[in-house]
């Protein structure tokens, strides 16, 4: 299949509601796996946390948001939940969480970034607070721990998503 082909056949799927970009419309307990998968598109990462089976859908590395998917052992959706926020942001412990651990907590990155002087590895996210193009960095030492987290405006996009003065 050509790539115009299938751009049109991706872009005619969404608009006949077929892929859901945050999962909207998908009832906890009743939606399965396949049904998310359906709604939601291809996962970027699935893992276990907890005895759950996850999947994550990244919509970057551009994109703000990401949705993680939990399934029961009966593989029956129980939540989908948005990743990028300032509170998830704030369970990230340094010298104490992984990589691991901030994957699970936030997802995956839209981009990673290694300074071999430095021995550090940077993961950058982008995100919405307040309207705001955000962006985050979590650094890692050499042992995989993070040991620095920082928020700033996107300094690619400084502008507000929206219209402040009505509704959006």
């Amino acid at each position: 299949m050509n790539p115009k082909t299938r751009l049109t056949l991706v872009a005619a799927a969404f608009a006949a509601g077929c892929v859901s970009y945050s999962g909207s419309g998908l009832v906890p307990g009743q939606a399965t796996e396949e049904g998310v998968r359906a709604a939601m598109g291809k996962p970027t990462a699935e893992y276990r946390d907890d005895g759950h089976h996850v999947l994550e859908f990244a919509r970057g590395p551009v994109g703000f948001h990401t949705y993680r998917a939990s399934f029961d052992a009966n593989g029956r959706l129980e939540r989908i939940e948005q990743l990028l926020t300032p509170e998830r942001f704030a369970s990230i412990q340094l010298n104490h969480s992984s990589k691991d651990d901030v994957r699970k907590l936030i997802g995956t990155p839209g981009f990673i970034t290694y300074f071999p002087r430095t021995n550090i590895e940077y993961w950058d996210y982008r995100y919405l607070e307040d309207r705001m193009k955000m962006r985050l960095y979590v650094a890692f030492d050499a042992s995989g721990m993070a040991v620095k987290v920082e928020r700033t405006m996107d300094p690619e996009e400084m502008s507000i998503v929206g219209n402040p003065g009505g509704s959006m």
